[in-house]
């Protein structure tokens, strides 16, 4: 009974010992259970704070995928950009090639224009120095047009003289020419009376031949004597008359000869001297016509010099209107261009901006990774922690199971040994049943506590993997936005080259749009001087036309006024011939009327002695008879005086057929005489007509010639002009030229600054391209991990749920290890209160 109340004793203190070891154990772990209840209330505020953080880090991803997004719209938008401004820059680069093409052909015309600009400014000055030449020789031409006009007027005032002394010739001629006839008429009329005087003288000798033959048959006709002698006295009384007449008349012709010989010799000095004086008018209209000629040929010259100016500047004109034309497609082009460069500096701005915003966003969304991703690798160490606790309560869970094992165990040697003593045992099998009931509740609390740390355990390497797939996702989130961060450095980088190029391109065809303006105003200006030329030219030609018309006109005047000049030197020296002619006839007729008057008185005084004689003949005959003794000697007087009168009448009849034929001779000279001299008032009326063109023409020639001098000094002015727009032409053409030459040098270079920037365009639009597809790639991975992160904050939700039921289960776990705690002291309180010899006061501390 002794051993087995040893027994007993032993067993209860093994009891007990394991009763307050698993006291202790059970303490150790209510303060494990709190201590990973605490954990579990961190980890829970901890899966709450993951759970907000993954919702920020859901909505920054999320923010993230929308400024991926966007800034893939912006690339897009970049793309689309960069390929308009790669378009436009194969545009600009075609245009500028284009426009380099046109500059070196606007070069080239221009070049060639300069040269002709050159040939036209040498072709100016050579014009103006024959202008020059011309003006000069017009001014001479004007003095001898003046002069000839003044030769004209005094030519026409002495050909209206001529004119009139020769209409008073005419008029004395005409007179002269009918007193001549007259005279003609009484001379031949007294010659025939002559000739009858000297038949009758003839009779007269024969029959005083007779008488002095036979002055026996005096007597005998006496009667006819004294008839004859009556007749003979009325005779030579008619013959006296006649010849009274004859020698009255022959003074008046002699009068009139010498007033007519006075008038031809007036009349031959007065055209001589205008024969002088149209010879030095010939002379003066062949040099006038000479100069003219001249002037004719240099006005030709100039005209068709003038022509080829007209023609140049024509030329110039068209060049300057095709470079205006191709200066003003040049300055559209370069606007475009312009335009576009603008654009696209504006779009790569744009860009840039989205690309710098997109920067600042992946920076951020890198910096929320990195949060993410600390705070993912802080939630892994807590569930790590948390599984190292859920195992290190799996494990006093275990010992709890050893312990309740060992006390139900214990519990039923206890009742056994407690049976075994009967009654003295009921107590301790009380105790035992009570121990057994609690090791049971301790068991099945440990089973759910065991039940709950594999569940927690389960969700903490659940969590651990998600934590980790969470700080996967969050390392290849912060690697792609590491990528994406330096793919848009990259983007940046180049949309600021891009811009920078841009701002370049933008730069230069800014200056490009100056330089084409300066251009196209130097096109406007070379157009508007070549307009001005061409219509410079134009009226230069017009006006040389004008001049070459009017200087063939002149010239032909000229001519006419030589020919008429020509032809009235001839007729003025027929004239002088004629004149000449006609003062030695009237010289001759002169003499011969001196003469003719001469004989006229001395046949005046032969028929007065023959009247005398007649009547003393016929005082003789009536006498004859008284004195017949003296009639012999009478009749050898008579005879000789009669032979006397027979040779003077004889000679007189000569004289008279001399005075006659003389007559005929000034008659028809007269004749001719007066024709001539109405031929030469007919000519002089002509030549006055002539003189009065002459002197028209030499008003209208020195008003031309004014006209022609102003017209020269204007053309003169004109040509001076003409040089200097055509050097200043030049000399802008030079400068066009070099401008172009440094325009195209430009065009060149912006040609191939516009091909590079092109093909920069073209790699950043392939560039962008690649980031376009990156930007896509990371749109994509943005989305799986905002879905990867809503799928994970949706596991932290879950997880904190499970871990605020874990805290709850641990709670309910604490508040079980509280009551086994409880259970177990009061079970050591027991086992320590309980002896051998007392179980029943023990059964009632049980109870």
């Amino acid at each position: 009974m002794s051993t087995d109340n040893g027994n007993s004793v032993r067993k209860l203190e093994d009891a007990r010992a394991l009763a307050e070891r698993a006291s202790l154990q059970v303490a150790e772990g209510v303060g494990l259970v709190k201590s990973t209840e605490q954990l579990a209330t961190r980890l829970a505020s901890a899966g709450n704070d993951q759970a907000a953080a993954g919702e920020q880090v859901r909505i920054a991803i999320e923010s993230v995928a929308a400024q991926v997004e966007q800034t893939g719209t912006s690339v897009q938008a970049l793309v689309r950009g960069q390929t308009s401004v790669s378009d436009a820059a194969k545009g600009v680069q075609l245009e500028a090639e284009t426009t380099a093409a046109a500059m070196q052909e606007v070069t080239a015309s221009v070049s060639s224009v300069r040269k002709d600009a050159g040939v036209l400014a040498s072709s100016a000055d050579v014009t103006a120095s024959t202008l020059e030449e011309v003006a000069r020789s017009v001014k001479g031409v004007s003095a001898n047009a003046e002069d000839l006009a003044a030769s004209s007027e005094e030519l026409l005032a002495s050909m209206q003289e001529m004119t009139a002394t020769v209409e008073d010739l005419v008029s004395r001629n005409q007179t002269s020419a009918a007193t001549t006839e007259e005279v003609a008429a009484t001379i031949e009329e007294m010659s025939k009376g002559i000739t009858r005087l000297s038949s009758d003288a003839q009779g007269v000798g024969e029959r005083m031949a007779q008488v002095s033959g036979a002055v026996v048959s005096l007597g005998k006709t006496l009667q006819d004597v004294v008839r004859d002698a009556a007749t003979m006295s009325s005779s030579v009384e008619e013959t006296a008359a006649a010849t009274e007449q004859v020698a009255r008349s022959t003074r008046g012709v002699a009068e009139h000869t010498r007033t007519l010989e006075a008038s031809a010799v007036t009349t031959a000095s007065t055209v001589q001297e205008v024969a002088a004086s149209v010879e030095e008018v010939a002379a003066t209209a062949e040099k006038n016509a000479a100069v003219v000629d001249a002037n004719a040929a240099t006005i030709e010259e100039l005209a068709r010099s003038a022509q080829t100016v007209a023609r140049a500047a024509e030329s110039i004109n068209g060049l300057a209107s095709t470079s205006a034309t191709a200066s003003s497609q040049l300055e559209s082009a370069t606007r475009r261009a312009a335009q576009l460069t603008e654009e696209a500096r504006l779009a790569a701005e744009r860009v840039g901006t989205s690309a710098r915003e997109g920067g600042v966003t992946v920076s951020r969304s890198i910096a929320g990774f990195g949060r993410i991703r600390q705070s993912i690798v802080e939630s892994s160490g807590v569930m790590k922690e948390m599984g190292r606790r859920a195992e290190e309560i799996g494990d006093i869970v275990q010992t709890i199971n050893l312990i309740a094992d060992r006390t139900n165990l214990l519990s039923l040697n206890a009742s056994i040994e407690a049976a075994r003593a009967g009654e003295h045992g009921r107590g301790f099998a009380v105790v035992a049943e009570e121990i057994r009931a609690l090791a049971d509740r301790a068991a099945a609390a440990s089973s759910d506590v065991a039940k709950i740390v594999r569940g927690l355990q389960t969700t903490a390497r659940e969590a651990a993997v998600a934590n980790g797939e969470g700080v996967r996702a969050a390392d290849e989130g912060a690697a792609l936005a590491g990528d994406a961060e330096r793919a848009l450095g990259t983007i940046l980088k180049g949309v600021e080259d891009l811009g920078s190029n841009v701002r370049e391109a933008s730069r230069a065809s800014t200056e490009q749009v100056q330089a084409v303006q300066a251009l196209v105003q130097a096109t406007a200006k070379v157009s508007e001087q070549g307009r001005l030329i061409a219509a410079s030219s134009v009226e230069q030609a017009q006006a040389a036309q004008a001049l070459t018309q009017g200087g063939t006109e002149m010239r032909r005047m000229a001519r006419q006024t030589t020919q008429a000049t020509q032809d009235q030197a001839k007729a003025l020296r027929d004239a002088v011939r004629s004149n000449t002619q006609l003062s030695e006839v009237a010289e001759k007729v002169s003499r011969a009327m001196q003469e003719q008057a001469q004989a006229a008185t001395d046949l005046a005084r032969g028929t007065t002695q023959m009247r005398h004689l007649v009547q003393g003949v016929s005082s003789a005959v009536m006498a004859q008879g008284q004195q017949v003794g003296v009639l012999g000697a009478t009749a050898q007087e008579v005879a000789a005086s009669t032979q006397r009168t027979l040779t003077g009448i004889s000679e007189q009849a000569k004289a008279a057929q001399e005075v006659t034929k003389a007559m005929e001779a000034t008659r028809k000279e007269v004749a001719q005489s007066t024709r001539a001299m109405a031929e030469q008032a007919r000519a002089l009326k002509q030549g006055e007509l002539a003189s009065r063109q002459v002197a028209t023409l030499a008003k209208e020639v020195t008003r031309a010639t004014e006209e022609q001098a102003q017209a020269l000094t204007s053309l003169v002015r004109g040509a001076e002009e003409v040089r200097r727009v055509a050097k200043s032409t030049a000399r802008a053409l030079d400068e066009q030229t070099d401008a172009l030459s440094q325009l195209t040098t430009s065009a060149a270079k912006q040609a191939t600054g516009v091909a590079a920037v092109a093909r920069s365009a073209q790699e950043q639009a392939t560039v962008t391209e690649q980031l376009g597809r990156s930007v896509e790639d990371m749109r994509i991975r943005a989305k799986e991990i905002a879905g990867t992160t809503a799928e994970q904050a949706r596991a932290m939700a879950v997880t904190a749920r499970e871990v605020k039921e874990v805290a709850g289960r641990l709670g309910q776990l604490s508040r079980l290890n509280g009551e086994q705690v409880e259970g177990l002291s009061h079970l050591n309180g027991l086992l320590g209160s309980t002896e051998p010899g007392t179980p029943r006061n023990t059964r009632e501390q049980a109870t």
